[in-house]
């Protein structure tokens, strides 16, 4: 049950943790505001750091609440992919379209769709749903390993079911929620990297029209972007991502056991462990979670015969699905309850504003006093 939570939980962590190293090149350009109002810095400190995760987590609820309604993850990892409908040269296709439907009524999602992304490369299988959409999809070459792999037709076939069934439990179980908060971060980590950008070119630009010393501080803002541009994705593709596969996989194991077990529920354990066998034995990796060792998985539903009825999401999993929005929504109130707006407003302007219009006022006066005596 606490899978998804912590899942979510890793997920949220490493979104504020790529967040501040994204805000990097920004801190380097405020810096001298930094240097002048160090005081004002120091004393709202804490309060910047949970106005900094209540927003944070406000724009994810935000973008996963418009994600859930109109499938922006859906859309966007299924762009290359095409209706199963149409695939009408795979082998067995007739069969394997009447088992999806026969999968439908058995784990109650009768909107369900089934694609294929016509890629031979990679071998996968993923669910990912919305409000509106649902999808299980096979890659071409994950059905070419598997006919590659199998004896005979028959065996193709069970092969083919098994995993259809096995997708299904993830869809049935909204497996791929923390999947969803991922791919937010993601999004969110290209959109901010663009606008990073834009300020980079912008400031570039500018400074380009100084005489004489703009064309050396061009070129320094454009290395400085350069090397903290490769730092910002070096953090992301070799510290953020990897360290999430790392801990998903040891969190996902109970996902993973319990996708086969429906699917062997559906079909029967046999069916599955062929699934399985034919494979590979690493297994294959899913968009939203990693497996645990395939002979693990064959033994784990040794013996498992087909259930009568349908197959629904257990209480304890709608619980978890539950609780993994519920946390999110806790840090949200949580962070915005605890931070103090009006006192890192009074602190602007006892440290900043005051400061400046009184600076100001002098240099204004100053200015009035010199015009009136030397000038007029």
């Amino acid at each position: 049950m606490l899978t998804k939570p912590l899942s979510l939980i890793l997920i949220f962590a490493l979104s504020i943790a790529n967040f501040i190293i994204l805000l990097i090149p920004v801190s380097i350009l405020a810096f001298p505001l930094f240097l002048f109002f160090k005081s004002l810095f120091l004393k709202i400190g804490f309060n910047a750091l949970f106005f900094l995760i209540s927003r944070v987590s406000f724009l994810m609820l935000l973008y996963i609440s418009l994600d859930f309604i109109f499938g922006f993850t859906v859309r966007r990892i299924n762009k290359a992919s095409v209706p199963f409908e149409e695939m009408t040269s795979i082998i067995g296709h007739d069969e394997i379209n009447e088992a999806f439907k026969w999968l439908k009524q058995k784990f109650d999602l009768p909107k369900a769709k089934l694609l294929i992304n016509p890629g031979f490369e990679e071998i996968n299988a993923y669910a990912v749903g919305s409000m509106r959409i649902k999808t299980v999809t096979l890659t071409m070459g994950l059905i070419q390993h598997i006919y590659n792999e199998s004896r005979n037709e028959t065996e193709y076939m069970d092969a083919i079911k098994g995993v259809l069934g096995h997708e299904m439990s993830h869809l049935a179980n909204s497996d791929y929620l923390p999947g969803l908060i991922a791919s937010a971060n993601e999004v969110a980590n290209n959109h901010v990297s663009n606008l990073i950008r834009i300020i980079f070119v912008i400031l570039a630009y500018i400074f380009k029209l100084v005489p004489f010393f703009g064309r050396y501080i061009t070129k320094f803002l454009f290395i400085a972007y350069s090397m903290l541009s490769y730092m910002i994705y070096f953090f992301y593709d070799w510290i953020i991502t990897p360290f999430y596969k790392l801990i998903q996989k040891s969190l996902s194991r109970s996902i993973e056991y319990r996708c086969d077990t429906e699917s062997a529920y559906a079909w029967g354990g046999k069916r599955m462990q062929t699934a399985l066998s034919r494979i590979g034995s690493g297994s294959y990796f899913s968009v939203f979670s990693t497996h645990p060792r395939t002979k693990n998985r064959i033994k784990h539903i040794d013996g498992i015969s087909p259930i009568a009825g349908k197959i629904k999401p257990s209480i304890l999993d709608k619980l978890a699905n539950l609780l993994s929005i519920l946390l999110i929504i806790f840090v949200c109130a949580y962070t915005t309850a605890k931070t103090n707006v009006p006192d890192m407003y009074q602190h602007y302007m006892k440290e900043v504003h005051y400061p400046m219009k009184n600076q100001y006022s002098y240099y204004e006066n100053k200015a009035l006093t010199l015009y009136y005596t030397y000038i007029k």
